[in-house]
């Protein structure tokens, strides 16, 4: 984790060591693993979910949340059930925020 400090504020970022490899690491499943497609897409969620906390700032997020999307579709992901599910859970999100 990079962390410093910026106008008395912190500023984090992760480092990621499998990026830097020169071979390329499955870091989820695939849509024709032997698991449910609701397993399937929410461990895609939980890599969001994951992304966003540990990234301060919006310009270190979204080249990630793009590799992560990128890779998705790659491993059998349906574009729209993904659209689907940050939708969701950004709904959530804001509905928790509203009766907290």
């Amino acid at each position: 984790m990079d962390v410093c400090i910026s106008w008395e504020e912190f500023i984090y970022k992760i480092f990621n060591k499998r990026d830097e490899f020169s071979f390329s690491v499955v870091h989820m499943p695939y849509i024709d693993s032997n698991i449910p497609s609701c397993i399937f897409y929410g461990t895609i969620l939980s890599e969001i979910v994951r992304i966003a906390r540990s990234l301060l700032l919006l310009d270190d997020r979204i080249p990630r949340l793009g590799a992560l999307f990128k890779r998705m579709l790659t491993q059998g992901a349906n574009r729209w059930k993904l659209i689907h599910q940050c939708k969701k859970k950004n709904m959530d999100k804001h509905c928790q925020m509203a009766q907290g």
